[in-house]
């Protein structure tokens, strides 16, 4: 029984290989699980250490103003409806 499965398993292991085999393709086209490295983040095309350093740099620093701004947002948002009640609230009493 162990063996039947073990068999069943090996063919599709080879189908799965035989089917991630470029067959005339592109040289740039990939299919299945090789996706290029750009795809999930960083270029790993960039071996300049400095270079990298500077493009995590910009990207932390742009995701920083991002999160601020949205804060501002909030606290300004706020502080106006805090604003807009105590002055409703002046003209009815």
């Amino acid at each position: 029984m162990v063996d039947a499965n073990l068999d069943v398993l090996r063919r599709r292991i080879d189908e799965v290989r035989q089917r991630e085999r470029p067959k005339d393709c592109p040289r740039g086209h990939q299919s299945g699980w090789n996706y290029p490295p750009h795809v999930h983040g960083y270029d790993n095309r960039i071996v300049n250490k400095k270079r990298k350093k500077k493009v995590m740099l910009a990207e932390a620093m742009e995701l920083m103003i991002l999160a601020s701004s949205s804060l501002g947002l909030v606290l300004l948002s706020g502080s106006l409806c805090i604003c807009l009640v105590s002055f409703l609230l002046h003209l009815n009493y």
